[in-house]
């Protein structure tokens, strides 16, 4: 597969990675090789073109990188999850991911620096399914009361869902969360935000800031 690309263009870049994932499947390595020199004396360099060249050998090389990033960490997520859906927590690690993604554990390492910020990683987006549609009943429309209601309703169906539809990864992010207390730190208290914006809509005075103390 060709496709030019202006390597100083971060659209251009997350085009070309986005279309090597969609024809390939994922990025395995990714080298930045464009350059360009000047062989020319001081006095007759022209500033602007002297800027394009640091443009291009000194800025650019992150961009291709950054573009492909967001997809490497979703797809390690994903192998992640299949990898502690085989294996468990406790006998899983880096290198089964790495092995299950067909890359060197290096790879993994450079977005994940241990299997504890790995997994750490897997967990808050289990969690983010379970914040994500309580937030409209919580921003939503109505009368307090009834979505207050609605909101204990979907957080009750939300998880019993999530243990009906995949018991073992459920059970295993049970375990996960009992190891992490300042991550159900951050759960708790992104769901009682959500509870003190109901409760902000009929008792304004009650704001995020002043949610401990009713």
């Amino acid at each position: 597969m060709a496709m030019p690309t202006d390597a100083t263009s971060a659209d251009q870049a997350t085009t070309l990675i986005g279309r090597t994932v969609g024809e390939l499947g994922r990025v395995d390595v990714l080298v930045n090789g464009a350059g360009r020199a000047m062989a020319k004396p001081v006095e007759l360099i022209d500033l602007e073109e002297y800027r394009d060249v640091l443009e291009l050998n000194v800025v650019a090389p992150p961009v291709p990188e950054r573009s492909a990033t967001p997809l490497a960490r979703d797809r390690i997520i994903d192998t992640t999850e299949a990898v502690l859906r085989r294996h468990g927590l406790a006998k899983s690690t880096v290198l089964d991911v790495s092995r299950a993604l067909g890359v060197s554990h290096d790879t993994v390492y450079r977005h994940f620096p241990s299997k504890a910020a790995l997994v750490e990683a897997v967990t808050e987006r289990w969690l983010a399914q379970v914040i994500a549609p309580l937030a409209a009943i919580a921003q939503g429309p109505g009368p307090a009361l009834p979505r207050m209601r609605g909101w204990f309703d979907a957080l009750s169906t939300t998880k019993r869902q999530l243990a009906s539809d995949d018991p073992e990864m459920f059970d295993t992010y049970v375990e996960l969360m009992e190891q992490a207390p300042e991550m159900v730190q951050r759960h708790t208290g992104a769901l009682l935000e959500q509870l003190t914006d109901i409760v902000a809509s009929v008792w304004p005075t009650c704001s995020r800031s002043s949610r401990r103390r009713f």
